[in-house]
């Protein structure tokens, strides 16, 4: 599902992205450190769904990126895949309850980082994330002289 994240179509465009990104903030603002950003982004193909959302500081001293999506392979059983905006809204939906739940736990909560299958609303998602420092990582690339 890595590759699929830019193929398929925007599921949002950019004002609802915007609103989306500025919802969150508010809601999560009391979690947040001062001048960090959240970002989210969906998209859609013939039998699957994807969405990102990335909590990051202006300084690029910390990113968190968390990935959900589903795949028609993962519904059986009678299950449909929720498709077009309302697959977009399930997923957005789970990554806002992991980013809850990685303030809760005091930023603590580390992610999956290889695809995990979870239910959600009786719904298959996978998910995944990433902790990362890319101000750090440009750091040490320069020092090793590796171009990024």
């Amino acid at each position: 599902m890595t590759e699929q994240n830019e193929q398929g179509i925007d599921a949002l465009n950019a004002l609802e992205r915007l609103a989306l990104s500025e919802a969150l903030s508010r809601d999560y603002e009391a979690f947040m450190a001062p001048g960090e950003k959240i970002a989210v982004r969906a998209r859609l193909d013939e039998g699957w769904a994807w969405a990102h959302l990335a909590l990051a500081s202006a300084d690029g001293t910390f990113r968190l990126d968390l990935e959900a999506g589903f795949s028609e392979e993962d519904f059986e059983g009678g299950l449909e895949m929720p498709v077009g905006r309302a697959g977009t809204s399930k997923l957005i939906e789970f990554l806002r309850v992991q980013l809850y739940d990685f303030f809760r736990m005091d930023r603590g909560e580390r992610p999956p980082v290889d695809w995990s299958l979870y239910s959600y609303d009786d719904v298959p998602v996978r998910y995944r994330g990433e902790r990362s420092s890319p101000a750090l990582d440009e750091a040490a690339n320069a020092l090793l002289g590796d171009e990024a």
